[in-house]
């Protein structure tokens, strides 16, 4: 009942001149993959997202940027729009079918995906 088209999305977006916001609504849950990096469980487990890494990182590095959400991806989000996601990465035109969150985050995840690569480019590990 909730799918909107791409273009749909888009156009709602077109104006949103808000930042990206996630967050775990006050409760802190954390994903920790087999190789034993740290994610919040409401983003994805890629590297943008990646808090740490608990075989590497101390817990005195960890729980700060735990905290105070201190990650290339949240950082990301509050130095872009979504209007500037939509303009950059959305298709006006196409009628693929979202729900409105699920393409705001897919938007996020398209502008990280530019980002991160370029930030990257010379580094070796995240």
């Amino acid at each position: 009942r909730e799918l909107k088209t791409e273009g749909e999305c888009c156009r709602a977006l077109q104006s949103d001149t808000s930042n990206p916001v996630f967050s775990a609504d006050g409760e802190i849950v954390l994903n920790i993959s087999n190789a034993y990096d740290v994610y919040y469980n409401f983003t994805h487990m890629l590297l943008p997202w990646r808090i740490g890494n608990l075989k590497t990182d101390s817990p005195s590095e960890l729980i700060p940027r735990i905290v105070s959400g201190d990650t290339f991806a949240l950082n990301q989000a509050k130095q872009v729009a979504w209007a500037e996601l939509a303009a950059r990465f959305g298709d006006f035109e196409s009628d693929r079918a979202f729900h409105p969150d699920d393409y705001k985050q897919y938007l996020f995840n398209q502008y990280l995906d530019a980002v991160f690569d370029a930030s990257t480019e010379n580094e070796t590990t995240f």
